[in-house]
This record gives structure tokens, sequence and C-alpha cells, in this order.
């Protein structure tokens, strides 16, 4: 058994872990084998599969910027700075409302 789990993992150039090999031990070798069985085997030969890295896009870099491309002016010149104490009823409140339509129906969201 354990000649075979090495077979098996040296065929995949040490890539699989346990649980790809006991796929493979039950579709191709037609075997009843528990899978905690083929990772206490795994552990007693001293084998781990390689973790392979993921690989970010070439263009990654490209995207990630530190500063806007762009930089509009204020035109509505919004101020948020409130000259009363917190929970004062009559704070500036400012509300962004898009309306939208959808098939002759009005939506706001």
């Amino acid at each position: 058994m354990k000649q075979l789990i090495l077979q098996l993992y040296e065929k995949s150039n040490k890539q699989w872990g346990y649980r790809r090999v006991h796929m493979e031990l039950q579709e191709e070798y037609r075997m009843q084998i528990n899978h905690k069985r083929v990772f206490r085997l795994y552990k007693e030969l001293g084998i781990q599969s390689i973790i392979r890295k993921k690989h970010r896009s070439s263009n990654y870099n490209q995207y990630k910027r530190t500063e806007p491309e762009t930089i509009t002016t204020n035109i509505i010149n919004r101020d948020f700075s409130v000259d009363q104490p917190k929970g004062n009823p009559t704070n500036k409140i400012e509300h962004n409302i898009m309306m939208l339509t959808f098939s002759a129906k009005i939506n706001f969201c």
C-alpha cells in the first residue's frame, strides 16, 4: 500500500495531496480505503504535497495607482462642517437620491 501511494505521489511530481491520491486509489485501482488511512500513511511516509504559488496577473501593477488620474473640481461646494454640538437635530444631513426608471415604473435607490 505504501509503495503504491509513493508511486502515485512521484507520478504527480509531488503535487497531489492525500485527497487526490485517495480518489486515484478508488477510481483507478478500485481499492476500498478510507481517506483517514491514506492521510495516516502520508504522515508515516513523511510526504506532503507541494503547494503551488498563485500568480497574479502581469498587469496588476499597471492598475494599482497611488493617485487618481483626474481630479474634478468641487462644483457644488459641499460643506460638511457643523457649528452645533453632536446630537442636535439641526445638524446638516446630505442625501444623494438617484432616480432610476424600469419599464414605466419609477424606483428610487
